[in-house]
């Protein structure tokens, strides 16, 4: 495909290429089983301590200790998932989750951010708790059937930044009460900012000091996520695959020319699946488009040269566009910011 030259053409006033995404993200993830320390940082060794393949966590309320590992989380979606074991308790809490520096937990709004699951609380219950970015206290609505002391309890918690909600899914084979997906949902009056700390904290715990909860985690797994869980070929989740999804991803990678994935902004760039944005999810896109275009053609009784004046044109991206693809260093050189004038239409 020849390329024409970039045009200053707006419609309505407004630019038709769309804004390339500036702010940066390096993804994150852990798994680890504690047979070794994963990298917990800790202000009491002797009430958090990595052992016998788990984390022991001795939790005293206010007393302002925690044991979390350093994360780059920039605000995107995510899930945790982790097993907990409470072994001991006097209406104690055990919160482990995304926190801020401060590791603050059980505030009174307007708190600092975090989202975390809490075991404990007078009524030995399990709840999702956190704040939003501007401080706002959000929880579920269900109140579940309590949690048993000695007995393993497995936790999924997502967080999705395009819907804002927060999801902790419970499970145990040991509990009959759980013995099928138990799901608690929490809705965001605002998207959760970065968070750097994951793990356990009692730090500005509203409950009396002294109570206690002791407590062992195990099958630790964290990992954030650009892929929309709806639809990965659908970036700007409008509910449709089109050009403008293909112009998100082409921009980013032009303008960044990184395979890291790079948002703040509810753009979903990982359409593969593989936690990178590169020139394959952009072929994805280019396929998916190509076909959608070639199988409404042969559905068509109406003549082709009939489908001009009847239907609005459609993308056919030619194959110069996916060769270019194929290897980051060529595609990435090969285009400034794009706009709709860079594509050709099918005749």
């Amino acid at each position: 495909m020849k390329r024409k030259q970039p045009k200053n053409k707006t419609r309505n006033n407004k630019p038709l290429a769309l804004e390339p995404l500036e702010n940066r993200l390096m993804l994150t993830s852990i798994s680890s089983d504690f047979s070794t320390d994963p990298g917990f940082e800790t202000n009491k060794p002797t009430h958090y301590e990595v052992s016998n393949n788990t984390l022991k966590v001795s939790s005293y309320t206010n007393s302002q200790e925690y044991a979390t590992i350093p994360i780059d989380h920039k605000g995107e979606s995510f899930t945790l998932e982790f097993d907990i074991n409470i072994t001991r308790r006097t209406s104690g809490d055990t919160n482990f989750g995304l926190f801020s520096e401060s590791r603050k937990t059980n505030q009174k709004s307007p708190g600092d951010p975090a989202i975390y699951a809490l075991y404990g609380g007078y009524e030995q219950g399990i709840h999702i708790f956190g704040f939003d970015s501007e401080g706002n206290f959000f929880s579920q609505q269900e109140t579940p059937p309590r949690f048993e002391l000695n007995t393993t309890y497995h936790n999924t918690l997502t967080y999705n930044s395009q819907e804002k909600e927060a999801t902790l899914t419970i499970t145990s084979n040991e509990d009959p009460n759980y013995g099928s997906d138990l799901v608690l949902k929490a809705n965001l009056k605002n998207q959760l900012p970065p968070l750097t700390q994951l793990g356990a904290s009692a730090v500005g715990s509203w409950s009396s000091s002294g109570r206690y909860q002791r407590s062992k985690v195990d099958n630790l797994e964290f990992k954030t996520t650009n892929q929309n869980p709806n639809n990965p070929k659908d970036i700007n989740a409008d509910g449709i695959i089109s050009s403008t999804d293909l112009l998100i991803a082409l921009n980013n990678i032009n303008e960044n020319r990184s395979t890291t994935l790079h948002s703040t902004t509810p753009y979903f760039l990982d359409v593969n699946g593989d936690r990178h944005n590169t020139p394959i999810d952009a072929l994805q896109l280019i396929n998916h488009l190509n076909n959608s275009t070639q199988n409404l053609e042969a559905e068509s009784p109406t003549p082709s040269s009939n489908l001009k004046s009847n239907n609005p044109p459609t993308h056919n991206l030619q194959p110069t566009l996916v060769d270019k693809a194929l290897t980051d260093e060529a595609f990435t050189n090969y285009f400034p910011t794009l706009d709709e004038e860079d594509f050709t239409y099918n005749n």
